[in-house]
C-alpha cells in the first residue's frame, strides 16, 4: 500500500494536482488525502478507492 500510494502522490504532482482537488473530486473531507501523505495515516478502503477514481478522471481531463 505505501509503494501505491507513493505513486499516487507522484502522478498527482505530475500532473499539478492538487491534494485539495482530488479530495474535492472524491467527495472527501480537505484534510482527509493530506493526512495520508503527511501524517502517514491509512485510508480507509472506500475513501482510498474514491481518491483514486478521482485523480484518474483528473488526468484523463487534463490529457484529453
Amino acid at each position: 500500500m505505501e509503494e501505491e500510494m507513493r505513486a499516487f502522490f507522484a502522478r498527482a504532482a505530475y500532473y499539478n494536482i492538487k491534494q485539495y482537488q482530488i479530495a474535492q473530486r472524491a467527495d472527501l473531507q480537505p484534510g482527509t488525502i493530506s493526512g495520508w501523505n503527511k501524517k502517514g495515516k491509512t485510508p480507509q478502503l472506500e475513501s482510498w478507492l474514491r481518491a483514486k477514481s478521482a485523480l484518474e478522471e483528473m488526468i484523463a481531463e487534463k490529457t484529453a
